[in-house]
């Protein structure tokens, strides 16, 4: 009976344990070294979930929101983790760059100019001081106008020259 108690409490003890911070924020970078993207998220979240006051949890959240930008390319998934972490470390060392990072994501690669717009006078509002202001105000002045046409216009010629060309059918062959 008492070995019987000693292991039902042994078990409790395990089972209130979880993995550390540190275990699951190593688990989650050598998943992300070996491009598993979908099982670093899941560990930066749990790590960011079960323990959102350890140090390592800024840097978990802004890495859920830069593998969905960069890696996954899930646009709208690194829009909500870039605004989750503003909103858990609004003085984070990363919040700035994520607020700029939002509108550039609605701007460039969803094309949503008013939601844009919007997170580029959000960003400015806040950090009107920061490195990265002058390029919310480009971005701002020039909301919708493709890349090319903010070239020199040697540069997007050159541009426009090196982009595939559409590809020619194929010439019918003589039947025999």
């Amino acid at each position: 009976m008492k070995v019987l108690l000693c292991l039902m409490v042994v078990s409790i003890m395990f089972v209130g344990c979880g993995t550390s911070p540190e275990e699951l924020y190593a688990q989650a970078e050598m998943a992300e070294k070996s491009q598993d993207f979908a099982k670093a998220v899941e560990l930066y979240t749990e790590l960011l979930n079960e323990h959102t006051s350890h140090e390592l949890a800024e840097r978990a959240a802004f890495n859920i929101a830069r593998i969905n930008n960069n890696d996954r390319q899930d646009f709208e998934a690194a829009i909500r983790a870039y605004r989750r972490y503003v909103e858990l470390f609004p003085d984070g060392e990363k919040s700035a760059v994520s607020m700029f990072l939002i509108g550039y994501i609605y701007n460039n690669a969803l094309n949503n100019l008013d939601s844009a717009r919007a997170a580029y006078q959000r960003f400015l509002e806040k950090h009107p001081d920061h490195e990265m202001a002058l390029s919310a105000k480009f971005e701002l002045d020039h909301l919708g106008t493709p890349p090319e046409a903010l070239l020199p216009e040697p540069a997007a010629k050159e541009i426009q020259q090196s982009k595939p060309a559409a590809k020619v059918a194929a010439k019918p062959t003589k039947k025999q």
